[in-house]
């Protein structure tokens, strides 16, 4: 017996949500974050269980009075955090910290996003040991688990939740929107586009997350961005934050050899005043929308979007796309998948540079 056992048992709220959509987006979530997600519907009913379950979990919960344990913790849990409508960060009977994120999506309809499930400290970890772990395994069961036990930084259950809310909360309302409220909005064709970038996004989510290498990463997101809204040149720029400048790590359709020398300080240009302001921009006429500037003949159209890469209200780069495939304008469909995407990106960028750090450490 256990809280997934009650996966399928809410056939209404799986109907309001397209949740094949919603299964590919959480896992590549929480294999980025390297945390467990799981999606509730506010009665408490499992809707989406973590594929990154921890060992310690399942254990704990393959004994009843785990299970009865995890359950009403969890049960406290989602009713405080709809009741508050806030994220809530609490730690469960094993020590483990969690935190629970509502999502509103209309009068009637609510979820929460269970994650986290990870120790703080050395000191959690031993009260858990010498404290209820016995309560539940024997001493050998309990050396086997000490593997599974993971750790993090106290600050980082606020960042991960920060994060996952930030990410997860407009997915789950946009493809809310598109399953059920949107279609009285929408035309047959604009639905078929959304639901086509939202596929696209999904794929692009699964081929980001294994990707480590800082420079295999820039051309990745570059090349997967005008991928999903078809633009034929753009790049991506890195902000230096010690001398306030922004570099081109990665190009398409610019000669490379002036991509590496362009350097742009904050404020400067279009690129500097996304960076300075935190703000995306789609143009759709250079020559209208900025009568200051004339439209450069190595670009086929008049159009592009240029959008800030920010983890939490921190802007970490500029992503820039130009000269759709078709000659058409950009439109606000494809502002909206850029910046969906953006954020997957920046933090697939931080982690990225965590991972290169951590490298270069070894390697010392």
């Amino acid at each position: 017996m256990g809280i997934e056992k009650n996966f399928s048992a809410d056939t209404h709220h799986i109907q309001q949500l397209d949740l094949r959509l919603w299964r590919e987006f959480q896992e590549g979530l929480s294999s980025l974050l390297d945390i467990s997600i799981s999606l509730y519907d506010s009665r408490g009913t499992l809707l989406m269980p973590s594929s990154r379950q921890t060992c310690l979990c399942d254990a704990v919960k393959s004994i009843e009075t785990g299970y009865e344990s995890c359950r009403d913790t969890t049960s406290r849990a989602i009713a405080q955090v709809l009741d508050k409508s806030k994220t809530y960060i609490y730690k469960c009977h094993t020590n483990q910290y969690i935190f629970a994120i509502p999502v509103f999506l209309d009068a009637d309809r609510s979820y929460v996003i269970i994650g986290g499930q990870s120790f703080l400290s050395g000191n959690e970890v031993k009260d858990f040991y010498e404290g209820s772990a016995p309560h539940f395994f024997d001493e050998a069961r309990l050396q086997d688990l000490k593997g599974a036990i993971k750790t993090i930084p106290p600050k980082s259950i606020f960042t991960l939740s920060g994060i996952v809310n930030n990410l997860t909360v407009p997915f789950l309302k946009s493809i809310y929107n598109l399953s059920v409220g949107g279609r009285g909005h929408l035309t047959s064709d604009e639905e078929r586009v959304r639901l086509k970038g939202f596929y696209e996004l999904e794929q692009i989510y699964k081929s980001l997350a294994p990707v480590l290498d800082r420079d295999e990463l820039y051309e990745t997101i570059l090349n997967k961005s005008s991928e999903l809204v078809r633009a034929e040149k753009g790049s991506l720029m890195i902000l230096d934050n010690k001398n306030s400048v922004l570099s081109v790590k990665a190009s398409k359709g610019m000669d490379r050899t002036v991509a590496d020398g362009l350097k742009i300080k904050i404020g400067e240009g279009i690129s500097g005043f996304i960076a300075a302001k935190g703000l995306p921009v789609i143009v759709r006429d250079i020559e209208t929308d900025i009568p200051s500037r004339k439209n450069n003949p190595k670009y086929r159209t008049k159009s592009f979007i240029s959008i800030p890469l920010k983890l939490d209200s921190r802007v970490i780069g500029v992503l820039n796309v130009a000269d759709k495939i078709s000659g058409e304008i950009f439109s606000e469909d494809d502002l909206h998948l850029l910046l969906s995407f953006a954020n997957y990106a920046s933090i697939a960028l931080e982690r990225g540079a965590y991972y290169s750090m951590s490298e270069e450490l070894k390697m010392l």
